[in-house]
């Protein structure tokens, strides 16, 4: 679809997205609200589908990254855990196999092994001697006397080796069809935005929004992929990442990689950047300066609690979501940016032409990811559960938390009022301090913090006091 003219491909847009969308819910869908997905999303990347000249920017080189050492680490572990599982612990009756030397032998080849590299020679309990330089696979013939269990073995560890590289053509899209796909391939692995996963219907909001683009990996062929339709192949992605991207280049947040971290992809996505933005974008690289401590103070003096993570830039501490924003109204994605950096370093780029001026914590968010998406099935109200694409409208549950989106039966269940808005009781707890003087519920980022008294304030009574 990246080279076609989108203005006279509405319908057969429509058609596609119908095609798969009831395919893979098993159930009819509404083709106006279907075009009102297609129209939103035509109006929202407009400035995408300009840049790429399409839907689809293709890298103009093949690529080729390796997977970190950490996750080789963990892909190593897992294949030696497995390994004592079945036949470490009750060897099967006619082998003769001892777990110890096996994972001494593996361990010593550190992450060389998850590359079918043995370099270090190592000598085994009989004193035969595996030399340095020998493909590792060809090694466990020394460890494994029986030949289907030693080609399990091979098999498996096979899986952890493919692992270790990828290579294709990369590619950023806007393309509905990606959006649809952002976790469906042929290669074995899912997430939580499958189609049949548990926020199914972010991958709508994701597509309707302006900021939201979907990078990836592929062999630049197509082919059948789980929950899409026979009769509409489509890439199989080996590896995907959502950025998100300013329409002008002005901020960009890479999202977490699946279904592995790969070394060198994010230099990859910097570079497809730079030829995105060649007015913006020089040779910066990923910023990723954080902080995640109590009291922090930036260079105008201001002293706050930082919530979960924070970027420092130009001297002045933002909180994520100042920058990045979810659409609160209905979310039905994953917040990838807020939820899953909490516990590794956010990835983000700052263009040269930037217009954000660094301030103290009153920052109007840079991005906002998604949308509302009407149910394709009544066509009247706004979807509310992403996993099963049930209406918002519900007269039995009015209450919505608007920090989580959680239901209420009525006001009495844990609610509260945070900055005139709906929240429960379990985001207060997370997000929110109490002031010290009025006793009014405060976010964290709106809270000053008295470093004498080590006392949260809200901004009136800060002020006057």
């Amino acid at each position: 679809m990246g080279d076609i003219s989108l203005d006279k491909r509405r319908q057969d847009t429509i058609d596609v997205i119908n095609k798969v969308l009831s395919y893979a819910l098993h159930r009819e869908l509404r083709e106006d609200v279907i075009a009102e997905y297609v129209d939103n999303w035509l109006v929202a990347k407009a400035p995408w589908l300009k840049r790429f000249n399409g839907t689809i920017y293709t890298y103009p080189e093949k690529i080729e990254c390796t997977l970190n050492e950490e996750a080789k680490k963990t892909e190593i572990q897992g294949f030696l855990h497995d390994v004592e599982s079945h036949f470490g612990i009750y060897p099967p009756e006619n082998m003769t196999f001892s777990f110890d030397p096996f994972k001494e032998f593996i361990e010593l080849q550190g992450t060389k092994a998850a590359e079918n590299l043995v370099i270090e020679d190592y000598v085994c309990p009989d004193g035969t001697k595996i030399p340095a330089g020998m493909k590792l696979l060809r090694a466990f013939k020394y460890f494994f006397n029986d030949k289907e269990i030693l080609t399990r073995a091979q098999d498996a560890m096979n899986l952890v080796i493919s692992k270790t590289k990828l290579s294709g053509y990369f590619h950023i899209s806007v393309d509905p069809l990606d959006y649809l796909s952002v976790s469906e391939n042929s290669h074995g692995w899912r997430s939580c935005h499958s189609l049949d996963g548990d926020y199914a219907a972010g991958n709508i909001e994701y597509m309707m929004d302006k900021m939201t683009l979907v990078c990836y990996v592929d062999d630049n062929t197509m082919t059948k992929i789980n929950n899409f339709p026979d009769s509409v192949p489509w890439n199989s992605k080996k590896w995907r990442m959502l950025l998100f991207c300013h329409p002008e280049g002005e901020t960009i947040f890479a999202g977490r990689q699946y279904p592995d971290s790969m070394t060198g992809m994010l230099e990859v996505v910097q570079k497809a950047i730079q030829q995105i933005f060649p007015e913006n974008f020089y040779a910066e690289d990923w910023e990723n300066n954080w902080c995640q401590k109590v009291g922090w103070k930036d260079k105008n003096h201001f002293s706050f609690r930082v919530n979960h993570i924070a970027s420092c830039f130009d001297g002045c501490v933002y909180p994520i979501h100042t920058l990045y924003q979810p659409n609160n109204i209905s979310k039905l994605f994953y917040d990838d940016i807020n939820l899953s950096h909490i516990y590794t370093k956010p990835y983000y780029l700052f263009g040269q032409n930037r217009t954000m001026v660094p301030r103290a914590r009153t920052l109007k968010p840079v991005i906002v990811g998604g949308t509302t998406v009407t149910c394709p099935q009544c066509g009247k109200h706004l979807i509310a559960q992403a996993s099963c694409w049930d209406c918002l409208y519900d007269e039995m549950t009015p209450w919505v938390c608007s920090c989580c989106n959680r239901r209420f039966q009525n006001e009495d269940d844990g609610l509260w009022t945070v900055d005139e808005e709906w929240w429960c009781n379990d985001c207060v707890s997370d997000n929110c301090v109490i002031c010290a003087d009025c006793g009014g519920v405060v976010n964290y980022d709106d809270a000053y913090w008295d470093e004498e008294e080590q006392k949260y304030y809200c901004r009136e009574c800060w002020e006057y006091r």
